[in-house]
């Protein structure tokens, strides 16, 4: 935690929930410490937003007014019972503070005692006049010697002498000196003489007239002498602060002057990172010329997005790594056990995903070559699966998928979806939140494989009507978590996941990439610890070995997410229809609830024609192949919305 930025703590404030779930023994204290980050979170969340509405700034007063209650609460419950002291740094830096403080002291008293010497040392003139008879009375007592004082007479100089100036003994240090000295016994005393002992840690000096000068020499602080044992201190937490008042003018602030990005640093400090991220895709070796090279092909790269904007998803094209269907067959068969269990269900899940999506495509061919005059076709009741046909018998597996999405402040973005890795989640439209508002308005699921293959069908797909041409078909292969059921009293806003026995029915399914909503952030539940403490999964194909036993659902992870779960307040996340069949749920199961998740998610979607080759968002895997496949069709190229009507299910509510 030390050299922390601004930023980093706010990196830390919106994952730090799940890692205090747990932390501390008192439950009671733990809550309260979960509430509190909860309800700071969401006050964050608010202020950084890029685009405010009306709604949006009420409901930030809101939140602020139930952040200061629980702050008050919190003190009040939680640091009323806890005594908390200073630590070990922060007693150093205290003692730091206060020896600094001292030694400037000591040097400006130094100082100030050093020019008032030089002030009594200097001569004031030529020709000094001698000390008055009276001077010399107010500053030698009437007291009785002191044992100790070697008497000096002052005698009146002659002509050419330079006595001191009257000036010179009215130093208070002197003076007091002076006081306390008389003439010794048996001494002649003179009324304009006095006698001056030498001051400790002074030297003392006598002109030819008999006049003495003492001159103090400046005294070194011992800063041993001053020091003091420094002891930590009681502290709580304290909000009678200027920064804790000035949380409630946030959204005055927001009206009078705009959203928090248009006056804050945060911008031109990440500004660096940019070109440094072209650097590490150089040789280190022509680090320049390579650097500007992979700012002009980002460049380029950014335009041919813009051009593309509608494009909703960017898988490679290559064919680098082949899976072969045959092999796959004969490793898993159906009837032998003891082996992974999403291998025995692959084929068979696959062709149940790809067969209406296949049956979609070959009609809308079919009724663009046929004329008026032929009339419609004869739909067949149902598709064999087992007609489906892979072109080689071979599935194309890649690493990276990219998403495009429309922001909640009408921007665009994209996240990067990789399989094997942290960043391997994602979130589709719950179709059960159309007619049921409590249910939750996403499904998550992670990605175990992106693949895309040359599908067609060997029958008859209408009364005698036969295509044997191939559709080039991309798919996702998604293991989906399930939700649990919300503790009571605990005061976390984050939804909890688990993953189902990998042995289910549900466990997993292929969707469509245009179902594909954002990439999801979540956060284990580091405090039930692992499913498998031993290492040991149950399938290979699906990485359980590693599976903890809740995830958190992180919809602070950034403003965009946030606003994913504000349903009406986010403009760019306004519902839209379409007749698109995006997602279609088919749940086998009569005792599945709501918070199931489906057993097949099949979509098709109209998008616009993208030409075979395109570089936009390549990935690592998506080098050009010439060995591509001739006679392959982009999905859904031959898709036409007219004389479609879309049923229930293929309704996407809240779509992008």
């Amino acid at each position: 935690m030390k050299r922390k930025a601004a930023r980093d703590f706010e990196d830390l404030l919106q994952c730090v929930i799940p890692v205090f779930d747990g932390l501390l023994p008192n439950q009671k204290h733990g809550q309260a410490v979960l509430s509190i980050l909860s309800i700071c979170t969401w006050w964050h969340a608010l202020t950084k937003l890029w685009m405010h509405t009306d709604v949006t700034l009420q409901l930030l007063e809101h939140t602020t007014v139930e952040l200061g209650n629980e702050f008050r609460t919190f003190i009040r419950t939680v640091c009323s019972e806890i005594q908390t002291k200073e630590l070990a740094m922060e007693v150093a830096v205290r003692e730091c503070w206060e020896r600094n403080r001292l030694e400037k002291e000591a040097k400006a008293a130094m100082k100030e005692k050093k020019s008032r010497d030089q002030e009594l040392s200097a001569p004031q003139s030529q020709d000094a006049m001698p000390l008055s008879s009276m001077q010399i009375k107010d500053l030698a007592p009437s007291s009785t010697q002191t044992k100790d004082a070697t008497p000096h007479s002052l005698h009146a100089p002659s002509q050419d002498a330079t006595p001191p100036s009257s000036t010179q003994i009215e130093d208070p240090a002197l003076s007091s000196q002076a006081k306390d000295v008389t003439p010794q016994s048996g001494a002649p005393h003179h009324a304009d003489s006095v006698q001056l002992p030498a001051q400790e840690g002074s030297t003392a000096s006598t002109l030819a007239n008999g006049t003495r000068i003492i001159k103090a020499t400046p005294l070194k602080w011992n800063s041993k002498a001053k020091a003091k044992v420094f002891k930590a201190k009681f502290v709580t937490l304290n909000i009678q602060t200027p920064k804790f008042h000035f949380l409630g003018d946030y959204v005055h602030i927001i009206c009078t002057f705009g959203t928090c990005d248009s006056y804050s640093t945060e911008l031109g400090e990440f500004m660096h990172c940019y070109p440094k991220c072209w650097y590490q895709h150089t040789s280190k070796w022509n680090k320049i010329n390579e650097a500007k090279k992979r700012r002009a092909r980002d460049v380029e790269e950014q335009k041919l997005a813009v051009k593309n904007a509608d494009i909703h998803h960017y898988i490679g094209i290559n064919q680098n790594c082949p899976i072969s269907l045959i092999n796959l067959s004969q490793l898993y068969p159906d009837d032998t056990p003891a082996l992974d269990p999403l291998g025995k269900s692959f084929m068979k899940d696959l062709r149940g995903h790809l067969l209406p999506r296949l049956e979609l495509a070959l009609f809308n061919r079919a009724s663009i070559a046929r004329n008026e005059e032929s009339g419609p076709l004869n739909q067949l009741e149902s598709l064999d699966s087992s007609h489906i046909i892979f072109k080689d018998y071979r599935i194309f597996s890649h690493k990276i998928m990219q998403v495009k999405y429309t922001t909640y402040d009408v921007g665009q973005d994209e996240d990067v979806i990789h399989v094997d890795s942290d960043v391997c989640n994602i979130m589709v439209h719950n179709p059960a939140h159309r007619d049921n508002s409590d249910a939750h308005p996403y499904l998550y699921g992670q990605v175990l494989g992106i693949y895309h293959a040359h599908v067609s069908y060997g029958g008859e797909f209408a009364v005698g009507v036969w295509d044997s041409h191939s559709f080039q078909l991309e798919f996702l292969w998604v293991r989906w978590y399930s939700f649990q059921d919300p503790e009571p009293g605990f005061p976390s806003p984050l939804n909890r996941l688990c993953f189902p026995p990998v042995a289910s029915p549900n466990a997993t399914s292929f969707i469509n990439p245009n179902a594909v909503i954002q990439a999801a952030h979540l956060i284990p539940r580091f405090c039930l610890g692992w499913v498998h403490e031993d290492g040991n999964g149950l399938s290979e194909m699906a990485g359980d070995r590693s599976d903890w036993k809740e995830y958190y659902v992180n919809r602070f992870a950034d403003q965009d997410m946030f606003m994913c779960y504000q349903t009406g307040m986010a403009v760019g996340h306004l519902p839209k229809h379409s007749s698109e069949n995006l997602v279609s749920c088919a749940i086998n199961r009569p005792e599945a609830s709501s918070t199931d998740i489906p057993l097949n998610v099949n979509s098709e979607s109209n998008t616009n024609d993208r030409a075979e080759g395109e570089e936009a968002g390549a990935e690592d895997d998506s080098d050009d192949n010439d060995d591509n496949e001739e006679g392959g069709m982009i999905e859904g190229e031959m898709d036409n919305e007219e004389g479609f009507e879309p049923t229930d299910v293929d309704v996407v509510m809240y779509g992008y």
